[in-house]
């Protein structure tokens, strides 16, 4: 199946941002290996909750895991991160006038956090107006309100 053009704007995206390689794969395992990034071909909701990790983790982030790895880091950390990630993604599909597809945030149930909200915004206000639009019109594309979790 081809690539739809929101799944591919987001990939050049996200590939250069990160400085990681896509492969598509299923969800079985979640741990890339080091200088990738991997989701189901297809999944706009998936690749973009990897890039709100990225943003997220901010100047912790590591060539390896963002930082979200480290087996010191408490699990309220990683617990908050997830739910920022689910706030950044609400904002963006909303700009996109898109409807989010159920993702794995949702679990975490960010909407019960309203206090993570401000941090998370605040760490995609970091990526300026013109590259906030960029991700904006990719979920516009086609297919951009697609997610496979």
């Amino acid at each position: 199946m081809p690539l739809s053009p929101a799944f591919r704007r987001l990939r050049s995206i996200v590939q250069k941002w990160t400085g990681r390689k896509w492969r598509a794969s299923d969800y079985g395992d979640w741990m890339a290996p080091v200088g990738e990034i991997q989701t189901p071909e297809n999944d706009v909701e998936g690749l973009m909750h990897e890039l709100c990790h990225w943003l997220v983790a901010g100047d912790a982030r590591d060539d390896e895991d963002y930082g979200l790895g480290n087996p010191f880091r408490p699990k309220d950390a990683a617990v908050a991160q997830e739910q920022m990630c689910g706030w950044i993604a609400d904002y963006l599909y909303a700009r996109a006038e898109r409807k989010r597809p159920h993702s794995s945030v949702d679990v975490a149930d960010y909407t019960e956090a309203p206090h993570t909200r401000l941090p998370a915004l605040l760490h995609l206000r970091q990526l300026g107006r013109r590259k906030r639009t960029m991700l904006i019109n990719a979920l516009r594309l086609d297919g951009g309100d697609v997610g496979k979790y």
